[in-house]
């Protein structure tokens, strides 16, 4: 059992590079903008598009009608929400 474990994170290390390069036909977005406030600059909303699977964005709830002023952001409330857009660079037909 380990032998096989071990064989298919082999192949999963070979193969998976070649999956997280866009094809032609993918949608690459070239910019990102949000009115949200981030947690930190460190998870800022450019990190939805910088190609690194090692960062992520982290963007706060826009809804601010809670009763609880410690959450984070004050006011808070479930569902948590964020909206973003993202530009791609061109008019594309969707289909």
């Amino acid at each position: 059992m380990k032998k096989m474990m071990q064989k298919l994170i082999s192949v999963l290390f070979v193969f998976l590079p070649t999956f997280a390069v866009a094809s032609e036909s993918e949608f690459r977005p070239i910019a990102v903008w949000t009115a949200n406030e981030v947690h930190s600059p460190e998870f800022a909303v450019e990190k939805m598009i910088d190609d690194n699977l090692a960062t992520y964005a982290c963007l706060l709830d826009d809804t601010r009608t809670g009763t609880r002023e410690n959450t984070n952001p004050a006011f808070a409330e479930e569902p948590i929400t964020a909206r973003f857009v993202f530009d791609l660079g061109s008019v594309r037909k969707n289909c």
